[in-house]
Order: C-alpha cells, then sequence, then structure tokens
C-alpha cells in the first residue's frame, strides 16, 4: 500500500495509522473468507455512497477516490458476483 506524503509527519501519522486499523478491523479483504460483520455490509456501503468517507475527499483530497455512479454499479455488480459478497436472505428464507 502507497501512503500519501503526510502519513509519515505526527500527528497526521497516527490519524491515517487509526483509520487503516479501523478499516482493517471493519473489513480485512485478505481474510475475507473468514466472515465479520464487516463483509456483510460491503454492498450496502457501497451503494448508499458511505465509502469513501466525506473527510477522505475533503479540501481537494484523494478526489480520483470519489466514485461516480457509473463506477459504483460497476463495483456493485462485481462485488454481487463474489460468493463472499451476495446478499444474504434472512434465516429461515
Amino acid at each position: 500500500m502507497k501512503y500519501p506524503w503526510y502519513s509519515r509527519i505526527a500527528p497526521l501519522s497516527w490519524i491515517v495509522s487509526e483509520h487503516v486499523d479501523d478499516g482493517r478491523q471493519a473489513i480485512n479483504f485478505s481474510d475475507i473468507n473468514h466472515g465479520g460483520e464487516g463483509r456483510d455490509n460491503v454492498v450496502d456501503v457501497v451503494k448508499e455512497g458511505s465509502m469513501p468517507p466525506s473527510y477522505f475527499t475533503r479540501f481537494a483530497l484523494h478526489q480520483q477516490a470519489k466514485l461516480s455512479k457509473a463506477e459504483i454499479a460497476t463495483l456493485v455488480a462485481g462485488l454481487e458476483t463474489m460468493p463472499e459478497f451476495r446478499t444474504r436472505s434472512p434465516a429461515g428464507g
């Protein structure tokens, strides 16, 4: 992973590190087959547009991270083809 220049300057480095750790706790794509609540929410989070979080693209930072509607649709379609991200039916359904 390539980190931005400011990730090497305290206290910004601490914030970046915390965000990365929080993200990995929510969902770790290296360990996706072991479940976790993050996995069950990935498609919904992408669909509702809360990724990337608004603070990530504020002040013209990381503008390339903003997804267009077409990119969101493509990403969701791709995720939904993966067994790990298929919409789960309610228990007994």
